[in-house]
């Protein structure tokens, strides 16, 4: 049983105990557990299945972002960045945004690995919509505002109302977009490299526009006090006069 092995089941072809590709299953040597992959925990010796947390699938989605923008020559692309608060916003919302202010993501079957597996399953799509410069037909990809470039923050979590998974993404997307399908083109109003137009505030990182935070000077102060002195007053001299 190789050390990969997720699901068991019965049936299936007997490879016998020559099966040559045996010995090529135990890659890796170390302590039981001290090598799990992403998505897994070390359950005393095994690698149990825990699935993506909120941040690595932004860094997954993030990856995409990047390769998406290179390959299709987006210049402002900016770089994701997990929210705690937007994760919060999102459990207590009582209703979902589409607007400039925000966007919502619906992950309706609750999985981080089934959004992006979608995601992936509809970028043909998507590429396909922007070639085309087409409408409904080969562009109504649900995932299409994932790539939108401008979303810079993203937080995901049940909605406590309605039991489902959103994930919320700001800046949102404008009406004029919101109302046009999907449209893949209507995504990406700009050309150029990765990276190359990147707004004031950012700066490219590898293709995407990573945001700078502001820095604060970390040099004292110094308050120059200045001591005007004062003249000192002259004595005056009596004036004498002697008779002639």
């Amino acid at each position: 049983m190789g050390p990969l092995s997720q699901l068991i089941g019965t049936g299936g072809p007997d490879l016998g105990p020559f099966f040559p590709e045996r010995a090529k299953i135990f890659t890796l040597y170390g302590e039981a557990g001290s090598k799990c992959d992403n998505g897994y925990e070390n359950n005393d010796g095994l690698c149990k299945y825990i699935g993506l947390t909120g941040p690595e699938f932004v860094e997954k989605l993030n990856e995409k972002r990047r390769e998406f923008a290179k390959k299709e020559k987006i210049p402002n692309m900016r770089k994701l960045v997990w929210s705690d608060e937007l994760a919060q916003e999102v459990s207590v919302a009582k209703d979902v945004p589409f607007h400039e202010e925000a966007y919502a993501d619906w992950l309706y079957d609750g999985t981080y690995e089934q959004r992006f597996k979608d995601l992936m399953d509809d970028l043909p799509k998507i590429l396909l919509a922007k070639e085309l410069n087409d409408s409904d037909e080969h562009s109504s990809a649900n995932t299409a505002f994932s790539y939108y470039p401008l979303h810079e923050k993203i937080g995901c979590n049940k909605m406590i109302w309605e039991n489902e998974t959103y994930c919320f993404l700001t800046p949102g997307v404008p009406f004029e977009f919101l109302d046009m399908h999907f449209q893949a083109h209507y995504l990406f109003l700009d050309s150029g490299e990765a990276g190359s137009k990147c707004d004031n505030g950012y700066e490219n990182e590898d293709g995407l526009c990573k945001h700078i935070e502001p820095t604060t000077s970390t040099v004292p102060t110094t308050t120059v006090t200045t001591t005007t002195k004062k003249p000192t007053p002259k004595t005056p001299t009596a004036s004498i006069s002697f008779p002639n």
